[in-house]
């Protein structure tokens, strides 16, 4: 993968990998042409069209999407290893994926991908000036003493107990 830049953003307890993907050109012709075949959608809608709810929610079954798959299970494995994952020990599958066709002007509704533990998200054509990718966060992940960082006078000894529900487990892979 030396034609490719490999990047991680550590956001913690976020890492977000970033990477050019080398047979991107290929990619792109064969999408643009499974892409017209999708049902049509309102343009005026404020939100774009999202295949997950529209019953196009497990293309990595369709064949035709094969070298989609070839070509982004080596960047799975980059990301896990820049996380010192050790991959010989994981089984790497896809649960869901589907298309999203996004025109000027429309978002894609706040959501969450809950039951999987990688979420990736490939953009096909991005324009220049075209929005980002927000990721939203519930609760407070890192905070050590729940209600702490949001309401400092709570904090006391007393309240360190408060979650009794918080575990850590460590699994050494």
């Amino acid at each position: 993968m030396s034609d490719v830049l490999n990047n991680i953003v550590n956001l913690f307890p976020l890492s977000v990998y970033i990477s050019d993907v080398a047979e991107h050109a290929s990619l792109k012709e064969r999408f643009a042409a499974k892409l017209k075949e999708l049902p049509p959608y309102k343009p005026d809608s404020r939100y774009a069209w999202t295949g997950d709810v529209k019953g196009h929610g497990f293309i990595h079954l369709d064949e035709d999407y094969k070298p989609w798959l070839d070509a982004m299970l080596p960047h799975i494995h980059r990301y896990l290893e820049l996380l010192r994952l050790r991959t010989e020990y994981l089984d790497i599958f896809f649960q869901r994926s589907w298309p999203v066709v996004t025109k000027r002007d429309q978002v894609v509704a706040a959501h969450s991908h809950e039951n999987a533990h990688i979420s990736l998200v490939y953009y096909l054509e991005k324009p220049e000036h075209a929005g980002g990718l927000r990721l939203l966060m519930n609760g407070a992940p890192n905070e050590i003493i729940p209600t702490c960082s949001v309401r400092p006078p709570r904090c006391s000894p007393s309240s360190w107990n408060a979650h009794p529900s918080i575990r850590t487990t460590w699994t050494w892979i």
